[in-house]
C-alpha cells in the first residue's frame, strides 16, 4: 500500500483541503464521487492514507458517506484495514448506512484497537445515534445466543438425526466424545485415562488372583479294592 505524505501544516480534522486538491482522500472527505471515480479509472491508489495511516474508507465512514464508501468497497477497499491507532473504518462510522455498508462487505464488528477498543465502545463514547448502535448491540446479542448454544451439549442438535442419513449413530458418538473430551481438557483427559487404566488393571490382577485360587484338583476317592 501506498503512503501518501501532506505538508506538515496539513491537519486531519482541518476544514482547508487546498492543500491536497488531487487526492484521493480529499474526494472521500468531501463526498465528490464524480472526481473519485475519475480519479480511480486514471489508477489512483483506492488505499491511500494519510500520515495518520487512514484510507479512504475510513474517512467516509467518518464524514458518513455511503455513496463514497459503496464506489471505494465496489474498487476493492480493504474494509478492515487499520490506521495507526489500529482503528478500522467501522471505528469511525457514526451512520446506520455506513455501518450495514461495512459489516456486508466484511468489516469485523469486534475488532479491537490498539487500546482494546472496539467499534461499539468507540461508537458510545461518542454519542453515536442509538438507532446506528442497535445494529452492532443486536449482532453481539446474536453471538452470544450462538456461544451459549455451541458451548451446551449437542443433545438438542441430534433431534434432527433421524434426516442426518447413515450413520448418524457413529457420528453422534464422536461427537459427544469430541466436545466430553474438550471440555475436560488435556490434563483432566489423561488423569481419567490413567484412572480408567489403573482401575482396569486391577480388575484384572483380582480375576487372574481368584482364578489362580481355585481348587483344580480332580477329588480321588480311595476305597478298597
Amino acid at each position: 500500500m501506498r503512503t501518501r505524505r501532506f505538508p506538515s501544516n496539513y491537519s486531519a480534522s482541518s476544514e482547508n483541503y487546498s492543500e491536497i486538491p488531487d487526492s484521493i482522500l480529499q474526494q472521500c472527505i468531501e463526498g465528490d464521487t464524480c472526481s473519485l471515480r475519475d480519479m480511480l479509472n486514471k489508477g489512483s491508489d483506492v488505499e491511500e492514507r494519510d500520515r495518520r495511516g487512514r484510507t479512504g474508507l475510513h474517512w467516509a465512514a467518518i464524514r458518513g458517506r455511503d455513496e463514497v464508501m459503496s464506489m471505494l468497497l465496489s474498487w476493492h477497499a480493504d474494509p478492515v484495514s487499520s490506521d495507526n491507532l489500529g482503528n478500522t473504518p467501522l471505528h469511525y462510522c457514526g451512520h446506520a448506512e455506513t455501518i450495514n455498508c461495512l459489516i456486508e462487505s466484511g468489516a469485523d464488528p469486534y475488532a479491537r484497537n490498539y487500546r482494546g477498543q472496539t467499534p461499539l465502545t468507540l461508537m458510545s463514547r461518542r454519542g453515536v445515534d442509538q438507532s446506528a448502535l442497535n445494529i452492532l448491540e443486536d449482532m453481539e446479542e446474536e453471538d452470544d445466543v450462538l456461544s451459549m448454544e455451541d458451548s451446551a451439549y449437542p443433545l438438542m442438535r441430534h433431534r434432527q438425526r433421524k434426516t442426518a442419513g447413515p450413520g448418524w449413530k457413529l457420528r453422534t458418538v464422536r461427537s459427544l466424545w469430541y466436545e466430553f473430551c474438550m471440555d475436560l481438557g488435556a490434563e483432566r483427559l489423561v488423569l481419567v485415562l490413567l484412572v480408567i487404566l489403573c482401575v482396569s488393571l486391577y480388575l484384572a490382577y483380582a480375576v487372574t488372583g481368584l482364578a489362580k485360587h481355585r481348587d483344580t484338583r480332580i477329588p480321588v476317592h480311595t476305597g478298597e479294592l
